[in-house]
């Protein structure tokens, strides 16, 4: 869309440029016919600019829509670091817990084994 109004803007320079050119060289004789160039030339560049206006604020809409979801990522982002932080914040103390829990059982087996030593040796005693 930009593209065909720049090309309508140097077309319309052009025509500009010609009606100077006319007013400049036949003052009187083309007069008239300069006259109503140029303001074919000024209608057609309100027409343009009216045009590229609706150009302009949709741009400017899109660009403020896309801003607004970048910042609504960026704080996504945040939450879900933040959350993976407190994820592996938990997984530490799990693996901390599980590791008390093995060394307690270690500790239990061998205080079992102990009392079963201790219960044996007594047995032999008194037989």
């Amino acid at each position: 869309a930009l593209d065909s109004i720049e090309e309508d803007l140097n077309q319309l320079k052009d025509e500009l440029d010609e009606a100077r050119s006319l007013l400049s060289n036949e003052k009187e004789k083309d007069f008239s016919e300069a006259t109503g160039t140029i303001s074919m030339v000024l209608h057609r560049l309100r027409e343009h600019a009216d045009g590229a206006q609706p150009v302009i604020t949709s741009r400017q809409r899109l660009e403020a829509t896309l801003i607004a979801e970048v910042a609504l990522m960026k704080l996504s982002i945040g939450e879900i670091q933040e959350s993976f932080k407190d994820k592996d914040s938990q997984m530490q103390d799990v693996s901390n817990n599980l590791q008390q829990v093995l060394d307690r059982q270690q500790n239990l087996n061998e205080e079992f084994l102990n009392l079963e030593r201790s219960l044996d040796m007594k047995v032999d005693r008194i037989a």
